[in-house]
């Protein structure tokens, strides 16, 4: 088998695992938030601590547990539930609910049964096909941290104490300033001839200053490249002036409208209007490209036709 072969099918298949396994995950939550796909969950233990157990578990329905009853001690048995959660039997009636409710999942919460029962009922689980959880209680603790490690036949949780996060950031660092620069010198291959280009085709720098705010509100100046002339939001050295256009009078502001029917109204508006000098008023022969042309004064003697464009002779 060829190494280049190995080289691109071992990444490939580890990606194409990563998304399989990422979209099977998202159309199993979907699923559960629908009602669907959920071990149907029964929760043994004091009042207290299933009221605890069931309140957390229903706020995360994603989790996959649904709980269909809750079994309590004897001397407990007609206390009511906050959670709503129906009491389906005592502690020794567990092996028979799970049968009777086709529970997939029997949690144990508190210190209500002894280590004596909790083997016993272990002991009963196993016929029923039902898998055996025990909430310790412990919470907002890492999983890192917690390790079961048996010890004179129990099972004892060892919680871990926290390490020292000062090694691992320095890694980070490292890690984050070495992807940084193997990304930098990657972008160069199309920074720098687009950047070239950008000199060569248009004028001005081909890179422009931003102010950006940092780690603890520090502001630094990031670089950014002109790739469209300069002309980008941020540059404003490079944005061309707008040309101030002369102030026209009234009569062709009218004219000057910014759409295809402003201008026609325009035109019928001028159509309504004479000449000022000639007296005329038809806007064929006084208006030219949507400007009035204004005739020249002339003397009462003359008799020569108007040279704005209208053709008439004064009255």
């Amino acid at each position: 088998m060829p190494r280049r072969f190995v080289l691109v099918a071992v990444p490939l298949a580890a990606v194409l695992t990563a998304l399989h396994r990422y979209v099977l995950r998202r159309w199993l939550v979907r699923q559960r938030t629908y009602g669907e796909a959920l071990q149907r969950t029964l929760v043994v233990g004091s009042p207290s601590a299933v009221d605890e157990v069931v309140g957390d578990l229903m706020k995360v329905p994603h989790h996959g547990y649904d709980v269909v009853g809750a079994c309590l001690p004897s001397v407990m048995a007609d206390v009511p539930l906050s959670a709503g959660v129906q009491v389906v039997g005592m502690l020794s009636d567990v092996p028979q609910s799970v049968i009777d409710h086709e529970v997939d999942v029997v949690i144990v919460a508190g210190s209500g049964l002894s280590n004596a029962s909790l083997r016993r009922l272990s002991w009963a689980l196993e016929r029923t096909g039902a898998d055996l959880v025990v909430a310790p209680g412990l919470v907002e603790v890492a999983g890192p941290r917690l390790r079961v490690r048996p010890a004179a036949g129990l099972s004892l949780l060892h919680v871990e104490a926290p390490e020292a996060h000062q090694g691992r950031m320095i890694g980070k660092a490292l890690l984050d300033r070495s992807l940084g620069l193997a990304l930098f010198l990657g972008s160069l291959l199309v920074v720098v001839p687009a950047a070239i280009a950008v000199v060569v085709t248009s004028r001005g720098p081909a890179f422009f200053r931003q102010q950006r705010i940092g780690r603890d509100g520090v502001p630094f100046t990031m670089w950014k490249p002109a790739l469209d002339g300069g002309r980008r939001r941020g540059a404003p050295h490079r944005r061309p002036a707008r040309r101030q256009r002369p102030r026209r009078p009234h009569v062709q502001d009218e004219a000057r409208s910014a759409d295809h029917a402003g201008r026609r109204r325009a035109a019928a508006v001028l159509d309504r209007r004479a000449c000022p000098t000639c007296g005329t008023s038809s806007a064929a022969t006084c208006r030219s490209s949507a400007r009035v042309r204004r005739c020249p004064p002339r003397s009462p003697s003359t008799t020569t036709p108007c040279t704005a464009g209208c053709g008439s002779s004064p009255a």
